[in-house]
């Protein structure tokens, strides 16, 4: 281990709490320095749990020292006698190698020669690197004021019958309201009517509506503050589903400012899409860095090849690490589904106990199974569920297929 607790730009003085915290985002550098932190005690107390904690971290972002220091520290270790201790090594120690410690190699070798699986374990792939962080849209794409013209079949109705057709949520007579009290045609301009028709031709889900009234909030005194910013966001988000690109343009910066959105995942995937489909390349590379964050692999390689495309070059090849993550995917998928359709729920459970250890797999199909399948597993498959401290009750309140 280094003589200090710093690397890279992790100096002595960057709070443990900001460090931690790019840890979990993935930082290779921030793992590493958590890890020596609570192994020397720099600046906290010494705690050998969490350093061992961070260690796995740094390893899972792609340090090969910190797998091979890791797969090392479990095999000491007094319960590692046990088959499913021992594959966790292996794990380890495979992951290792394929990060180039010649030595892992070695001690992977050792331990598969001395036992004999019931399936031979696959080498985990190795660690798919941190996702580039998206450079913010930091400013506001201007919409269009009031756009676009209405329809000219409300053009020769009157504003009695303008405003009866729109409380009745007509929305072609709700812009068109909007637009006479905003240019002044027919009537005097009237700045507090045409907002008021504004939001009115919103609700009835006139996209460039929702995304000029979220706009021209942004922009007034205090268009900065929490609060009204959620408002914008949310305005935002209405423009977007309801089809106006500039809208899901509008709501970019939002979704990368925490709980602007109240940590509502599925309007940040509409805003964030709908801006990458309209070819804006903030909404691709944040769509790509949020989509990996979730784990939702197709869906992040699609998202990087079009930031590549647009022009963010941190993008490009970007895919190719997601395709050993995407079979490893559709691999536990039809795992689940096998299980399901043959009830060899032994088999099943055994696989992936040997080949993957993806607890919510294992979970997913020992709920199917029930106690009935559960009942037919093997002694080494039991022995490694106690190990986990799993209980049934658990496994059926926790975990849906």
């Amino acid at each position: 281990s280094p003589a200090e607790a710093q690397v890279g730009r992790y100096t002595t003085d960057v709070p443990l709490t900001t460090v931690e915290v790019d840890c979990v985002n993935n930082v290779q550098e921030a793992c590493l320095v958590a890890f020596l932190r609570y192994h020397q005690g720099t600046g906290v107390a010494a705690n050998p749990v969490k350093a061992e904690f961070y260690m796995k971290r740094s390893c899972l972002t792609g340090s090969g020292i910190a797998c091979a220091a890791y797969a090392t520290i479990l095999e000491n270790k007094s319960e590692s006698k046990t088959a499913a201790a021992r594959a966790e090594v292996i794990k380890y120690a495979d992951m290792a190698c394929k990060l180039g410690e010649q030595g892992s190699c070695k001690q992977s070798a050792r331990l598969k020669a001395e036992t004999t699986p019931a399936v031979a374990p696959k080498a985990a792939p190795k660690a798919i690197a941190a996702a580039p962080t998206p450079k913010p849209a930091t400013t506001a794409p201007k919409p269009a004021a009031a756009k676009p013209a209405a329809p000219s079949a409300v053009k020769g109705l009157t504003m009695a019958q303008l405003d009866t057709n729109c409380a009745a949520n007509q929305k072609d007579s709700c812009v068109e309201a909007m637009m006479r009290y905003n240019s002044g045609v027919g009537v005097a301009k009237d700045p507090a009517k045409r907002d008021f028709y504004l939001r009115r031709s919103c609700e009835t889900k006139h996209g460039p509506s929702c995304t000029t009234y979220g706009y021209e909030m942004s922009q007034k005194p205090g268009g900065t503050q929490f609060q009204t910013k959620r408002i914008v966001a949310d305005y935002a988000w209405q423009g977007c589903v309801a089809g106006d690109a500039d809208g899901c343009k509008l709501g970019v910066q939002y979704v990368t400012d925490k709980s602007v959105l109240y940590g509502d995942r599925n309007k940040e995937y509409d805003i964030l899409f709908g801006a990458c489909n309209a070819d804006y390349v903030y909404g691709c590379s944040s769509g790509a860095y949020w989509a990996q964050t979730d784990q939702d692999y197709r869906l992040a390689a699609k998202a990087s090849d079009r930031a590549c495309a647009l022009g963010d070059k941190s993008y490009c090849g970007k895919s190719r690490e997601f395709v050993p993550l995407i079979q490893k995917q559709d691999m536990r998928a039809e795992g689940v589904e096998y299980a399901r359709k043959t009830g060899d729920y032994a088999g099943a459970v055994a696989y992936f106990m040997t080949n993957d250890r993806d607890r919510v797999t294992i979970a997913k199909i020992l709920r199917i199974a029930g106690p009935t399948g559960i009942q037919k597993l093997d002694d080494w498959d039991i022995e490694v569920l106690d190990s986990w401290q799993w209980r049934i009750s658990d496994i059926h309140q926790d975990f849906s297929p």
